[in-house]
């Protein structure tokens, strides 16, 4: 017997199209007559529409018509074995392919473009010309890797993210049929990958390093997938290279946290304020610290976690490096965001005023409580606190330790006076000793 699988002889299907809109499309001036003699010699048939005609400007599974007047119409009769052709805009094509691309003449567009459009990359574009400038080198790492990953490099309590951010959380999203069993899981954060980089560079006798990622973290909540963008630095060796006048000195905290307050300066926030942090496992319980940075209005605009990394860590993963500084911070705008405003202040041509001032306080207080209250007692005088200075011994009681800071105060309209820098310098010292019980070393 026979079989045919299509017994029905196919039926001549009609298109409609706008001669109009086919001159719009090709930026050719055709007119109707003539677009039907190039149809004709495609085998198409063309006739015109006596009554309103719906003409299809799209197919699929989402279909769209428009109703035309009978007089701005054609309607083309096209052959059964010419199933490309459904829509108005697939005779259009035919149109330009028969009567041939060469014949359609170039057109300048009238539009004019918009003269600037900002860059949605131009924070974080900033923050690696940053982070370049200050001597730090861009890595780019895989986003998948080994569960031990997860495990070893997870945060406790992963910090908030700075405003405009998504958070870092969620169960991990492992590879259904991944290539190795080192490549089998979306990463969570960026400590992981930076440490085998140092790894990888201290086992080829590279481990004076300085790095920085901007990668992105991924989690699921139940069936919703989400991605957080992450800046991650690591410093490990010599900062400094032993020279014939000096030593070498190693990559310590102060080198990280000068790092970010660079990143706050040039993304416009205020300076950073550090809270001891002791109960990440994955970060030195003495040496870490979380940090905000917020601009004028209070917003968040950078959070997150900087400190050493364990040394049971870094022994267990083999790292090869004495120690190994970290951090991994959000910044507002690091996703998709731009550079606030410059604002330029003028010069203050009125000279400044530098005040030495040795405070003991317990060990307990933290430096950055001292500067706080100082700040806060001075008023807009005060343009400049550094802590310069940390003594302990005697004649200093045990348990107590003695902070130098250098204050510098200015105004811009006047040249200050002894009496006004004396009494700024009284209000500060009640404050100090109202709010972490301090008293001047003498």
């Amino acid at each position: 017997g026979r079989v045919d699988s299509a017994p029905e002889e196919p039926v001549e299907q009609t298109v409609a199209f706008r001669p109009g809109r086919v001159t719009r499309l090709l930026g050719l001036d055709l007119a109707p007559e003539a677009q039907r003699d190039v149809l004709a010699r495609a085998a198409i048939e063309t006739a015109e529409a006596t009554s309103p005609t719906a003409v299809a400007v799209a197919g699929g599974t989402d279909p769209l018509t428009v109703e035309v007047a009978a007089g701005e119409v054609l309607v083309a009769r096209i052959p059964t074995w010419r199933r490309d052709l459904a829509i108005e805009g697939d005779i259009a094509e035919e149109i330009a392919r028969v009567h041939g691309y060469e014949s359609i003449p170039p057109t300048v567009p009238d539009t004019a473009p918009p003269p600037w459009s900002p860059s949605p990359l131009e924070l974080r574009d900033a923050v690696r010309e940053t982070l370049v400038g200050a001597g730090v080198t861009e890595i780019v790492t895989h986003a998948l890797v080994s569960p031990r990953h997860l495990e070893a490099f997870g945060w406790r309590s992963p910090a908030g993210p700075a405003d405009g951010e998504l958070p870092a959380g969620g169960t991990p999203i492992a590879i259904l049929n991944p290539l190795a069993p080192d490549h089998s899981v979306m990463r969570q954060g960026l400590l992981g990958s930076l440490a085998e980089v140092v790894a990888t560079n201290a086992r080829n006798g590279r481990s004076d390093l300085a790095l920085f990622e901007i990668g992105k973290g991924y989690g699921r909540d139940h069936e919703t997938a989400s991605e957080w963008w992450r800046l991650a630095i690591g410093l490990a060796g010599d900062r400094e290279p032993a020279a014939w006048n000096r030593p070498s000195r190693p990559a310590d905290l102060d080198d990280v946290k000068g790092l970010v307050e660079l990143l706050a300066a040039r993304t416009g926030l205020g300076r950073p304020s550090w809270t001891p942090l002791g109960d990440e496992p994955i970060l030195h319980p003495g040496r870490a610290a979380s940090v905000e940075a917020r601009t004028d209005d209070g917003r968040l605009g950078l959070s997150g976690r900087i400190g050493e990394l364990h040394p049971s860590l870094v022994e267990r993963w083999e790292l090869r490096v004495d120690r190994l500084i970290v951090a991994e911070l959000s910044i507002a705008g690091l996703t998709n965001g731009q550079l606030p405003v410059v604002r330029i202040a003028p010069i203050v041509r009125q000279p400044a005023v530098e005040r030495d001032l040795a405070v003991v306080v317990s060990e307990t207080v933290a430096a950055g409580a001292v500067e706080a209250a100082i700040r806060g007692a001075a008023g807009p005088l005060l343009v400049d606190v550094r802590l310069f200075d940390v003594y302990r011994g005697a004649p200093l009681a045990a348990g107590e330790k003695s902070l130098a800071e250098r204050l510098v105060f200015q105004a811009a309209d006047r040249t200050l006076t002894d009496a006004e820098i004396d009494a700024e310098l009284g209000a500060i010292t009640a404050a100090l000793a109202a709010q972490v019980g301090s008293r001047l070393r003498t």
